[in-house]
């Protein structure tokens, strides 16, 4: 067994929460369905997140500097699955009626086991993915329901193959 397989093989058995994180572009509410979250710091209240660098979704967030981080329950698997057949824009999706619009312009989920709205203070490169930290400064609370993760969808976050070079 490569050290590459053996890496991914311990990734892989990292316990991992679904999230939607959530963001307006001027083509409407875009949508990623995020694993890599954490909190920070209690004060001042801060998350990270983890994006794909350089991608649509990446600028978007960047450009509005805010967004939602949704945590999904286990019986919105439908709305996990959506936002992940969505190709990020939620706002012609089958799951767009999931989604509102809060007093500060922040899309997010209507049901959730918990919303917070969140600003971007930093963002750091790291490696194929944008670590970003962002302050809390709203939070909705929703019904006592544990959050849904990876083991329960049976879904696996594998690294893409590397691009092949033309030629």
């Amino acid at each position: 067994m490569n050290n590459d397989d053996v890496l991914r093989g311990i990734f892989e058995r990292f316990p991992y929460g679904i999230f939607v994180v959530a963001t307006s572009s001027d083509n409407g509410i875009l949508g990623i369905l995020a694993t890599w979250v954490m909190q920070v710091s209690f004060e001042p209240p801060l998350v990270a997140i983890s994006v794909e660098k350089g991608g649509v979704f990446a600028d978007a967030l960047l450009r509005s500097g805010r967004f939602s981080l949704n945590l999904v329950r286990p019986e919105d698997i439908r709305v996990a699955k959506g936002v992940l057949k969505s190709g990020l824009l939620i706002e012609r999706s089958d799951v767009r009626d999931d989604f509102l619009v809060t007093p500060e312009g922040v899309p997010a989920l209507r049901e959730s086991a918990g919303i917070l709205e969140c600003r971007i203070t930093q963002t750091h490169d790291s490696g194929d993915h944008l670590l970003i930290v962002a302050e809390a400064d709203a939070g909705v609370p929703a019904d006592s329901a544990e959050m849904m993760t990876l083991r329960e969808t049976g879904w696996k976050y594998r690294r893409k193959p590397p691009a092949k070079a033309a030629g």
